[in-house]
This record gives structure tokens, C-alpha cells and sequence, in this order.
């Protein structure tokens, strides 16, 4: 039997599918809800008994987003002649182990050190968690995540997570905190030292969140060459009044726009988004890729997944698809993946260091509710 009402509810408030796919499959069924989140769709879809096909839908997006590596990376600064090897615990597992409560909804299996040079480890870990999309019951899934630490010559650390599953980024997310705190207890980081990460709430505006992610299709980048904008999400400012009138019928009617085509970048998406009359969350485009080790095409979405639900997303980036022409079908597409990425991040830090420069961010901390919170003595 399928799940449905109250089983199915949760299910899906535990997943990682977006207001987006949840609408697909109400719209299939005569179903049209004005406004797209979550909070308006699960509830609805909670009332309708879904076909084996309409689950398999669901599943098959689940599926997609949980296998699919997301990665982000964030800087500070080295401040001692150790390597970042003698800096780690000797024994990683339990150091991991013990970021995991016992109440929590996965379960660390495997942790292991993986030494690519004194400055240069990755931690590699899996998880076990109960898993509703290999069934229509509850069943066990594992999912790997890594965590790289590495140090350039000049002193700056990079912080990289590869994450698939939530569980993982969470667990990722623990990691990084726990390590930068073991190394500034060692006098390897200073004390006042932060992790620089490119956070959403960061930017000063629609407008200047909308600079940067375009800056990424504009950058004249030394192996990826950009070629077409395939796919965009944005939310609409309801807040603004600077509408052109051609455009006000999206105020107050439209909630959230996904765009699919192939060459997005050439309409007027583009001018509201320098007006500052769209929020946008994550562009998908596509890109030539030419160095030494392989050349080819690759689809990246970047940007900030379900940014109008939550302020502090962190900035992330993946490969979505690759393809090498046949000169270079011998080279591994996860290792192209995985460099392709790298020289992503390296540009969204650059970029990043501008804005700061330029006052177009505020990196002041912030609490769940995006005001800024005070660090130091009260008056």
C-alpha cells in the first residue's frame, strides 16, 4: 500500500523535494496552488491518494537530488608552522562519531583519513539513514559525504564539503565547525579567526545577490567558457513597488517562476533581475570546459537552494551533467566534476572578496530570523 494523509505528510516533510515538485504532481491532477511552497503544497497533496506512477515521480526527484554531490568550501587563515595534519586528532572516527547525538536521525557507519599530502586530507565518511524512497515503506540507504582540509603557501585554508543526502550536509556542517574549533584551541587559527562562507543573507539586496550569481556567465574563466542560461528559479519581491508596467501582474499573483529554455540569459528575466524585482535562488547553465586533462560540456547549477525559506543557505555549486567528447572518454567524469567545481569556488571567493570591497555585503552575524546579532559586552 502507498502512503497516504498523515504517513505520506511526513514523508515528504522529510525529503528533499521543493514546493516545485510537489506542485508538478498536484497541477497533473487538476490541482493549482497560487502560492508554491511547501507549507501550502505538502498539505494538499496529503489529501489525494497518489498513483504507484506519481509516487515513482517523487521518488525519482528524491533520488536525483540526494545523489547528486553539492559542494561548498569557505576560508580562514592559518596562523602556525604545524600542517594541517599534525593539527587533526590521531584517531578521526571518534572525533566525528562524537558530533553525532543518539537521537538523531542517521548514524554514522565509516570515518576515515584519506592523506594526500601534509596539507592536503580529506575526511571521508557514510551515514545510514531510514530511507522512504527505495519503497513505498521505510527502508535503509547510505550516503557518503567528505570533508577536505587543504593549505596554499600563503597560509589560506579551504574548508570543502561534498554532501548529497541533508544528513550529510548536516553532518559536514558539524565537521567544519568542530575542526576550525580544534584548531584554534591548538593556536593553529587565531582565536578572532571566522569562517569566510558566502552565506544568502550576506548580500545587501535583490539586486547585488542577482550581480553576483550573473557575474559567474560573464567571468572570463581559463576552462569553463559559458554558452547558455537552461534553467532558473526565482521568487517574486512581492515588498517592491517599482514594477515597469508590462510586469505588474506578477505582483500579488505569482509566488515563485521556474524557467526552463536555452537561452534564458537573452530575456527580460535578465532586466527584473537588475531591478531587483526577483529573488533569485539557483541558475543552471551551460558550459564549454577545455583544459590539459579533458575537454567537453557540463550543465552547473549554482547558487542558493530554497533561499526564500531560509536566509543563512550557504552558496553551492554542482555538476548536474558532464559530457566528455571522445578523445577523453577514458577520463574519470567524477574527477573532471570535481576540478570543474573547484575552479567554480575559486571564482565565487574572488568575487566574493570584490563585493566586500565594494560594500555590497555585510558579513556581520546574523540569528534564524536574518537580524544581526552582537558579539561582545551588552550596554
Amino acid at each position: 500500500m502507498l502512503p497516504f494523509g498523515e504517513p505520506l505528510r511526513l514523508l515528504v516533510n522529510s525529503s528533499s523535494l521543493s514546493g516545485s515538485d510537489l506542485r508538478f504532481i498536484l497541477n497533473k491532477r487538476g490541482i493549482y496552488v497560487k502560492d508554491g511552497r511547501r507549507e501550502n503544497t505538502v498539505p494538499n497533496l496529503a489529501n489525494i491518494l497518489l498513483s504507484p506512477k506519481e509516487f515513482d515521480i517523487l521518488k525519482n526527484k528524491q533520488q536525483f537530488r540526494e545523489n547528486t554531490v553539492k559542494v561548498s568550501d569557505a576560508l580562514t587563515a592559518w596562523d602556525s608552522d604545524k600542517t594541517i595534519q599534525q593539527a587533526l586528532p590521531d584517531e578521526v572516527a571518534p572525533f566525528v562519531k562524537q558530533l553525532v547525538p543518539e537521537n538523531s536521525p542517521y548514524e554514522l557507519t565509516d570515518c576515515t583519513l584519506q592523506i594526500t599530502s601534509a596539507n592536503d586530507v580529506t575526511v571521508n565518511c557514510s551515514v545510514k539513514k531510514q530511507d522512504w524512497t527505495k519503497d513505498a515503506f521505510s527502508s535503509t540507504s547510505f550516503h557518503d559525504a567528505k570533508f577536505t582540509i587543504s593549505k596554499d603557501k600563503n597560509g589560506v585554508v579551504t574548508y570543502r564539503t561534498e554532501a548529497t543526502s541533508p544528513e550529510t550536509k548536516d553532518l559536514l556542517t558539524k565537521i567544519q565547525t568542530a575542526t576550525h574549533s580544534l584548531f584554534q584551541q591548538q593556536g593553529a587559527i587565531a582565536k578572532e579567526s571566522k569562517i569566510q562562507k558566502v552565506i544568502y543573507s550576506y548580500f545587501s539586496n535583490n539586486s547585488t545577490t542577482f550581480e553576483f550569481l550573473r557575474s559567474f556567465i560573464e567571468q572570463k574563466n581559463q576552462v569553463l567558457f559559458f554558452e547558455r542560461v537552461s534553467d532558473i528559479d526565482v521568487g517574486i519581491d512581492q515588498k517592491s513597488n517599482d514594477f515597469p508596467a508590462n510586469f505588474l501582474w506578477l505582483k500579488g499573483n505569482i509566488d515563485k517562476i521556474s524557467l526552463h529554455g536555452n537561452k534564458i540569459d537573452s530575456t527580460d528575466v535578465m532586466q527584473l533581475g537588475e531591478l531587483g524585482l526577483l529573488i533569485f535562488g539557483e541558475i543552471e547553465a551551460d558550459f564549454k570546459f577545455d583544459y590539459p586533462e579533458a575537454k567537453g560540456t557540463c550543465t552547473i547549477r549554482y547558487g542558493f537552494p530554497n533561499s526564500e525559506k531560509k536566509h543563512n543557505v550557504e552558496f553551492e555549486a554542482k555538476v548536474i551533467h558532464i559530457s566528455l567528447y571522445a578523445a577523453y572518454a577514458h577520463v574519470s567524469k567524477e574527477k573532471v566534476s570535481r576540478f570543474l567545481v573547484q575552479e567554480f569556488q575559486k571564482y565565487k571567493h574572488q568575487t566574493f572578496e570584490r563585493f566586500i570591497d565594494e560594500g555590497k555585503v555585510n558579513t556581520q552575524k546574523r540569528n534564524s530570523e536574518n537580524q544581526f546579532e552582537f558579539d561582545g559586552e551588552g550596554w
